[in-house]
């Protein structure tokens, strides 16, 4: 779990502040595309193209760790 963890900070460490604030709003905050798009100023279509943009980039082991984090501080 560890090793995960310091896999996901140095992905994390390698993203621009907006794609951060994205992978915030969708996956900890849990927000809507939709909202998202709103608060971004952004199409729908646009959000969604980046999110999965950045879902490529990150290794396997860096969106496993992201989503057990989500899932605990959801619990």
């Amino acid at each position: 779990a560890s090793e995960d963890a310091e896999r996901l900070r140095i992905c994390m460490s390698k993203l621009g502040e907006a794609d951060k604030r994205l992978l915030d709003l969708r996956y900890q905050s849990g927000a809507r595309v939709d909202d998202i798009a709103r608060q971004a100023a952004r199409s729908v279509k646009a959000v969604y193209h980046c999110l999965a943009r950045i879902r490529r980039w990150l290794s396997p082991i860096a969106i496993t760790a992201i989503c057990w984090a989500c899932i605990r501080w959801k619990n």
